[in-house]
């Protein structure tokens, strides 16, 4: 017997096919009859194709919607149980047939109905999802599934205290997990007694409640899964009732009918490239031939898609159905209304399908095979994209066409390769992996950073009718979590979302591993995967060790990263992680959104609150008076970014402050909302209840953290407003396109308040070379959203030598201990812990590690420590760097990199395991913690370049797409003194990025294009002599060379240039004259002071060519020096 949960028309019962095959047959497409049979049963209530809907037409939501228009199935006849319902073979009596063939109609006759639907011989295994071990193989005489009711008939041998104690084990058990226990002595059964009627008042009392009335006496009522049969029963002629409900009907005999045939296909008892099937099929409902063959032609449509896609050869049998001289048909006998029975077993040759006994079970268990080999055709006559579609609008009815980007992911994820996503906010990138995923007989998960991501993300599944998904959050139960992990591992789960931490306990990696042994993965989706870089490195070090645990335990799964931003150094981050190269990266064509309205306001702190209650008010007034009502999906909303919790500018006091002043419903969101709960019965998820609300509209502005930033696909978003100075333009760009996800115009805000310290400090903060020390004494000068900014940011950053302490702490506390556990304390926390173990796994000191304990900052690690030596933990920190920096130890002689010299030479440190400790730490903050500072840098260079919405638009392009300049970008990353490269830069003309041939110098357009993409290089790369060149001569054209740190970068490539061959150093600076030559004369002169004080000698020279103040200005205070010296030798 197989059991099913599928439906089309929300019919609550399951159904069972019998007489089936026991094995299936590994056939040439038994993976698409999987993956179609998954498709067909991805929801509870699926959507039906296009083709079922033509054919039976559209049903109505409204109508079949909610657990209220549920429709039951019922018959009046008794089911056959003369085999099943046991009797003593000693005495020849059968006291429970005579319990259900008599007792019940007459005892129970007002609840007689219930003969039909309760199950003799129900297996504890099947009542009970997690029955104990001794209970497994056993059985209950009667099961009543709606009323969670067990009914015992107990022989004499029930008397013996041995079996009482057993019955007493077992009872309780049952009633542990929701069961009740009815027990009834054979002999009152056999001679009705007051025994008996005692029973039966038991049984009444399980089956009813108490219904109170005004003015009257309470009566009693069935309770409400058996009410609605009650109804049913109670119809004068049930044909009549069903007929009002065909269409529904119809809709579930073809869905079983479907699983049927896939069934029979996965067995081998029908064959695809059979040329005819014969099939017999008999019904208790009107026009089974014609049912059948709908749900033929559907299955054939799936399939046939399917095989164009995976280029199998494919051409459906001829069937016929109920057809004189057939030759050796398959016999069906399908009954809708009809619970089974022993009929099946008197007609083995005949495949039986009848309605189950357990109305609220989900047998549903995902079908899993090899996966399929997909070849994708993109273009051309032989394109692929008509078959692509045919699955595109059956399973995603939302959507008619693919938009920009999604067709390239999708493709080539199909042909089983990693890959990595890259498309703007509201662009689709969740259907890629959805999309992807239900085309291969497999489990997924997905990682997800964000509770709220995760939340929206199911939810936006389940309103697609595919809800054979789950997630493991935070906020649940232990015991809910253990349930919802197990049942990934049954299978249960098309997908599962989950956080990068549950990766690093043992419970979830043995169920990884045994679903990669007994059933199959396919897509390991990493969402929001720039996290895995960005977040790893700050705070959640488990990101760091995803990707290398996912090809340990699923070592044939594909990775699946999506993300609507990711820097230059997160990019080839993700590159080292995947082990993909540049190929492996899909983008979209433009990255630019419209219908977004940009616009960055500069305000006095003080004045801040000021200037975001006016905007507030003044789109009040621009929309009537009506922003601030609720109207369902009609209504505006907004959301208000802020950078932390708590404090005057935090999410907390501006929700709070708002509500009063405006006098509207504003909620807060953040991170820690569930920490805030005050009282006993106050929700346990304050986080999905605001989430909802919002979803729901139940109020129009949510002020949030970053934690409601990425992912969520709220359509009715109008505006947002970041209130202080975003992380990024990474971060400003996820959270702003929030709004406008219907593709409505959407206004996003920047509220930014400058700081009024001395801009040497600002400069000396994001200077090349500061410190983490220096930052933090800088710091203090700060009072506005740089302070907020560097406050939080240091404090994920402490320093080199307080977290090499941790290192050999971690180290001291391994080999002083008798065992391999880590008790994290209040000094030595988790989150600092965490991080040392994850580098000394990079050193391959420490092999692997789990959480044992989550504990807060006192949890506890199980570690795995290698067996390592000076040698090997050398070349794996050599390994680890190259695979960043590929000619990291070619320039150690530079004087940039003078303190790694210093480290590992150093006479101080003695062991030289920490040498390599400290190295890699002074590593990581000279390029990671560089990198997160520049990040910042180029978010406060957007905002202070007095951009208007098509100059933000502009900028933010440029820096993310991937054209002609990123691509010539890439080979200076490649070959940093490569210097050709860097001049078609500096040549480029407006007109399809081609290279000047007059050389006249890119135009101001293009070279603010140029700019913005080298921004994003610059974060990653922070000693590249190529593009430190480059950023110094862009500036110059740009006017901004004495605003930003192109003087510091353009001196550092120099450095480099001054060594390299004079021939070529000579054609580099005549190349810079071509360049300046050309350029208006304040800039000129900026370039014309550079070379001058560069090269002295020369600085009348080059005030002869470029005629300019800035050299002659270095010529007259150098002839000035001379003739001072003059004088003072002559005097």
């Amino acid at each position: 017997m197989e059991q099913y949960s599928a439906s089309y028309a929300n019919t609550k019962n399951n159904f069972v096919i019998l007489n089936l095959k026991e094995q299936d047959v590994i056939s040439r497409l038994y993976s698409h009859y999987c993956v179609v049979k998954n498709i067909i049963m991805r929801g509870t209530v699926t959507h039906p194709s296009q083709y079922l809907i033509r054919e039976l037409g559209e049903l109505d939501e409204k109508v079949i919607s909610g657990e209220k228009h549920q429709l039951k199935y019922y018959s009046e006849k008794i089911p056959n149980w003369n085999k099943r319902i046991k009797g003593s073979a000693s005495t020849l009596s059968n006291p429970a047939k005579k319990f259900f063939f008599e007792i019940i109609p007459k005892y129970l006759e007002k609840y007689r109905f219930i003969q039909s639907l309760i199950l003799p011989e129900a297996m504890i295994n099947e009542i009970v999802d997690e029955p104990k071990e001794e209970f497994i193989d056993q059985c209950v005489d009667f099961y009543l599934p709606q009323a969670k009711l067990v009914i015992e008939i107990d022989g004499s041998q029930h008397n013996q205290l041995s079996q009482k104690l057993l019955d007493q084990t077992r009872d309780q058990f049952l009633r542990k997990n929701g069961v009740s226990v009815v027990r009834i002595e054979a002999r009152s059964i056999i001679n009705p007694d007051s025994q008996l009627l005692k029973a039966i008042d038991q049984i009444k009392a399980h089956i009813t409640c108490s219904e109170k009335k005004v003015g009257f006496n309470p009566r009693l009522s069935l309770i409400d899964k058996l009410a609605e049969y009650e109804k049913i029963s109670k119809k004068s002629s049930l044909l009549d009732y069903y007929s009002l409900h065909t269409q529904r009907i119809k809709y579930e005999f073809v869905m079983r009918l479907q699983i049927l045939i896939l069934s029979l296909l996965q067995k081998g008892v029908l064959d695809i490239d059979s040329k005819v099937w014969n099939i017999k099929i008999t019904s208790d409902f009107p026009n089974a031939k014609n049912l059948f063959a709908i749900a033929y032609k559907d299955v054939m449509l799936w399939l046939q898609n399917l095989c164009k896609l995976s280029k199998q050869p494919f051409e459906p049998p001829v069937v016929t159905v109920n057809s004189k001289n057939q030759l050796n048909p398959i016999k069906i006998d399908i009954k809708l209304f009809s619970r089974w029975s022993e009929d099946y077993l008197d007609d083995p040759e005949t495949i039986f399908i009848r309605t189950s006994y357990y109305d609220d079970k989900d047998f549903f268990r995902v079908s899993t095979a090899d996966l399929i080999n997909y070849k994708i055709n993109s273009t051309g006559y032989k394109s692929d994209l008509p078959y692509l579609h045919y699955f595109l609008k059956n399973i995603f009815p939302d959507f008619t066409n693919f938009r920009d980007g999604q067709l390239q992911i999708i493709s080539y994820a199909l042909e089983g390769n990693d890959c990595i996503g890259i498309m703007p906010t509201g662009a689709g990138k969740s259907l890629c992996y959805q999309f992807v995923c239900l085309l291969q007989p497999s489990i997924n998960f997905i990682v997800s950073p964000l509770l709220s991501l995760i939340y929206d993300q199911k939810t936006n599944l389940d309103n697609l009718k595919i809800d054979r998904t789950n997630f493991v959050t935070s906020d649940q139960k232990a015991s809910e979590k253990t349930t919802v992990i197990d049942n990934f591992g049954n299978g249960h789960y098309l997908m599962i979302w989950i956080s990068p931490e549950r990766f690093q306990t043992k419970a979830f990696r043995e169920n990884l591993e045994r679903i990669n042994h007994e059933k199959a993965f396919a897509y390991a989706v990493i969402d929001e995967v720039h996290c895995v870089s960005e977040w790893g490195h700050d705070f959640r070090t488990s990101y760091l060790n995803l990707a290398r645990t996912i090809r340990k335990y699923c070592p044939k799964v594909f990775l699946l990263g999506l993300t609507a931003t990711a820097s230059r150094f997160v990019l080839e981050d993700l590159k080292k992680e995947f082990e993909i190269d540049t190929d492996s990266i899909k983008t979209v064509s433009s990255m630019r959104r419209d219908n977004l309205y940009f616009q960055i306001i500069e305000s006095p702190d003080s004045e801040k609150y000021n200037y975001l209650k006016s905007i507030l008010l003044r789109k009040n007034e621009d929309f009537g008076g009506e922003l601030f009502k609720t109207k369902g999906d009609e209504t505006k909303s907004g959301i208000i970014f802020t950078l932390t919790v708590n404090g005057r500018n935090g999410c907390k006091k501006v929700a709070e402050t708002l509500s009063d002043d405006l006098n509207i419903n504003i909620k807060p969101y953040h991170g820690k909302l569930n920490d805030n709960r005050i009282r006993d019965n106050e929700s346990k998820n304050l986080k999905k209840d605001v989430q909802d609300g919002f979803t729901r509209n139940e109020f129009p502005l949510l002020v949030a953290t970053k934690a409601f930033g990425m992912g969520v696909n709220k359509k009715n978003i109008d505006y947002t407003i970041h209130y202080g100075l975003p992380w990024s333009i990474e971060a400003f760009y996820q959270e702003a396109g929030r709004a406008g996800r219907a593709e409505q115009e959407a206004d996003c805000y920047i509220i930014y308040s400058p700081e009024s310290c001395d801009d040497a400090v600002i400069r000396e903060i994001f200077a090349v070379q500061t410190d983490i020390p220096r930052i933090k004494e800088l710091s203090k000068y700060l009072r506005t959203d740089l302070s907020t900014i560097f406050y939080l940011w240091v404090f994920n950053n402490e320093g080199i030598e307080p977290e090499l302490d941790v290192m050999r702490w971690v180290m001291r506390t391994l080999y002083k201990g008798t065992h391999n556990v880590i008790s994290c304390n209040s000094i030595y926390t988790k989150p600092r812990v965490e991080r040392a173990i994850y580098r000394l796994a990079v050193l391959g000191m420490i092999e692997d590690w789990t959480v044992l304990d989550w504990g807060g900052d006192t949890g506890k690690f199980e570690v795995i420590v290698s067996d390592f030596s000076e040698k090997t933990v050398k070349d794996n920190l050599e390994r680890y760097i190259i695979s960043y920096d590929s000619d990291f130890f070619e320039k150690m002689y530079f004087e940039e990199y003078r303190p790694y010299r210093e480290i590992l030479n150093s006479s101080v440190i003695k062991k030289p395991y920490v040498r390599y400790m400290k190295a890699l730490l002074q590593w990581s903050y000279d390029n990671i913690a560089y990198q997160r500072r520049k990040a910042i840098e180029n978010m406060l260079i957007l905002c202070t370049r007095n951009l208007d919405n098509e100059g933000i638009h502009t900028y933010i392009e440029s820096y993310f797409k991937f054209s002609e300049i990123t691509r010539i970008l890439d080979e200076i990353v490649s070959d940093p003194l490569n210097y050709k490269q860097w001049f078609k830069i500096l040549f480029l003309t407006d007109q399809s990025n081609e290279i000047s041939s007059a050389s006249i110098p890119v135009s101001l357009k293009k070279a603010e294009e140029s700019y913005a993409a080298l921004q994003r290089y610059l974060e990653s790369y922070r000693y590249n002599t190529g593009l430190n060149f480059l950023s110094g001569l862009l500036s110059i054209r740009l006017g901004q060379y004495y605003r930003s740190d192109a003087v510091e970068r353009l001196n550092s490539a120099f450095n480099f240039i001054d060594k390299l061959d004079p021939k070529k150093r000579e054609e580099i600076i005549s190349r810079c004259i071509q360049f300046g030559l050309h350029l208006p004369q304040i800039t000129r002169a900026s370039l014309g002071e550079f070379l001058a004080n560069r090269y002295p000698a020369k600085a009348k020279d080059f005030y002869k060519i470029f005629h300019d103040y800035g050299s002659l200005t270095v010529a007259i205070t150098l002839y000035n020096k001379r003739l001072q010296a003059i004088e003072e030798s002559i005097i």
